[in-house]
């Protein structure tokens, strides 16, 4: 029972750190009290992933494997390949070659200087490696140069050499083939990298910054670096179409290739901003000027910007959904000055709700049955009670239960609500006090009102007052044309069978109609 019962701590210490674990500042292992450590390996026994990087988009994907740039020295004999892999984890990784490259296999391959087994996987070799930095050598033997060479799918960089002649630009295709006798022809360039940097300043707790970082890459494929120049930022989300990740030093580790691309960082604050300033030194290729955006949040404060330089953001190429923002100019050494005016919003909109309410009748009479929907968006509210006589039993709250309250100097039940959406449910009891219903019976106002009256049998609505429209009751169920027959058939016998039986016919016909309209007909022809 002692060792189930440390492997369940073990498992709960591990679930509160995994999801911090491909952040920027994740907990450490030094957490874990002394006397659970010596179970931590057991414990994470088939599931060392939780110590590789997560994606940003998908906390179920996560990234144990990073390749480095792959070399390339092919001739008409054979080949010779060269790879630095990065591990978080013990696992198997691709190599070059298969059945995709004409049945070349990987020969001679070395890990570390080693030699290492190479495994099959649906047709693919590889190998296993262990946790840490590995350099991965092999050989690729063939009587002929083929037609292309299938490369693992994560590979972003490939410097290639076909008889001593380097190829500035290798032919990599979508499905990792390099292809080797049908080179691309392009003309030879210096290398050549412009980063334009864009930042969306967004108010809130924390203070976020989106960046948008254009790239136009010239010349061969490399890896850079790009170091962004804010401090005191944390790294939420690297959004790439190229191979990119996050460097333990904040670096951006990119790698790139000719063309146009577009990169996204989200970053978040780590304490208040009352300024933010573009350092003085700027480490290249970070460009020497951006243009930053503040969109406001008035709920929050209301604040003005001083010390900055403004710019129409109609004449930039800022993103379209950037325009509508107030944009500055910054500069190494620029600062950006948040003075407070007012802090959160005295003036909210008010709160727009609408009411859908389900009465059940019991059969005796005695009382209802109450069910209350509300649907809308509230901005000054942050509790909905319910009055007397009505009687709160349940409340649900975007489908979850939510605990009955009541305030210390009220006689009002209600449940807190936390969300400006709101999507409410509600059940309780209201007495049969009378004739009257109250109308609302929340200590709120509701922009309007629909209430669904459900009658036990032998039981009928003979009217209702008060509603704007009432459908279905005794009284509104007449129409002109019932009115009119009904007359005619009670003036009928009453010429018939005189007065006594006219009035008997009438009273029958008024109580009757309604139930049977169409024995009306026939007896209007007799």
């Amino acid at each position: 029972m002692t060792r189930y019962f440390i492997a369940a701590w073990i498992v709960a210490v591990h679930l509160l750190l995994a999801p911090g674990m491909g952040r920027a500042a994740p907990l450490t292992p030094d957490k874990i009290p002394e006397p659970l450590r010596p179970w931590v390996a057991w414990v994470l026994h088939d599931h060392e992933e939780i110590h590789c990087p997560l994606a940003f988009n998908d906390a179920n994907r996560r990234f144990c494997a990073w390749p480095a740039r792959i070399t390339l020295e092919l001739n008409s004999g054979s080949g010779h390949f060269a790879q630095a892999w990065e591990m978080a984890r013990d696992m198997w990784v691709p190599l070059p070659g298969g059945s995709g490259t004409g049945g070349v296999w990987p020969e001679s391959v070395q890990v570390d200087g080693k030699p290492a087994p190479v495994t099959a996987r649906d047709g693919k070799p590889g190998l296993q490696l262990t946790s840490g930095t590995h350099a991965v050598r092999g050989l690729l033997p063939w009587k002929e140069l083929p037609e292309f060479v299938a490369l693992p799918p994560a590979s972003g960089l490939v410097d290639l050499t076909i008889n001593g002649q380097p190829v500035p630009f290798p032919n990599l295709d979508e499905q990792g083939r390099l292809w080797l006798h049908t080179q691309r022809t392009e003309t030879r360039s210096e290398d050549h990298l412009e980063v334009t940097a864009h930042r969306l300043i967004k108010d809130g707790v924390p203070v976020t910054i989106e960046t948008r970082l254009k790239l136009r890459i010239a010349g061969k494929n490399r890896e850079i670096f790009l170091t962004p120049p804010l401090a005191e930022m944390i790294p939420m989300r690297l959004t790439s179409p190229l191979p990119a990740r996050l460097e333990a030093d904040g670096r951006i580790r990119i790698q790139v290739r000719p063309g146009n691309w577009e990169l996204t960082l989200e970053q978040r604050r780590t304490t208040p901003v009352p300024s933010l300033e573009l350092p003085k030194q700027i480490l290249p290729p970070w460009p020497e000027e951006e243009l930053w955006a503040f969109q406001a949040n008035h709920a929050l404060r209301v604040v003005t910007i001083t010390e900055a330089e403004t710019v129409d953001p109609q004449q930039t190429l800022l993103p379209e959904a950037w325009r509508r923002y107030p944009t500055f100019v910054m500069r190494p050494g620029n600062r950006i000055h948040f003075t407070e005016k007012k802090r959160g919003d005295p003036d909210p909109d008010p709160d727009r709700l609408q009411l859908n309410r389900t009465l059940w009748l019991d059969f005796d009479g005695g009382g209802y049955a109450v069910q209350d929907r509300i649907h809308g968006t509230t901005s000054r509210s942050w509790r909905l009670e319910m009055n007397p006589p009505l009687e709160l039993g349940r409340v649900e709250v975007n489908g979850k239960g939510m605990l009955i309250t009541r305030m210390p100097d009220s006689q009002r039940h209600g449940a807190e609500i936390r969300h400006g959406q709101v999507d409410l449910l509600a059940e309780g009891r209201l007495a049969r006090d009378g004739k009257t219903l109250p109308a609302i019976g929340w200590e709120q106002n509701f922009q309007s009102l629909i209430t669904t009256l459900h009658l036990p049998p032998g039981w009928h609505l003979l009217h209702a007052s008060g509603a704007d429209t009432v459908h279905h009751t005794w009284v509104s169920r007449w129409t002109l044309l019932d009115l009119f027959l009904t007359l005619i058939l009670a003036l009928a016998v009453k010429k018939l069978w005189g007065n006594f039986w006219g009035l008997i016919a009438l009273l029958t016909l008024v109580l009757a109609y309604q139930e049977e309209k169409d024995l009306a007909w026939p007896l209007l022809s007799l």
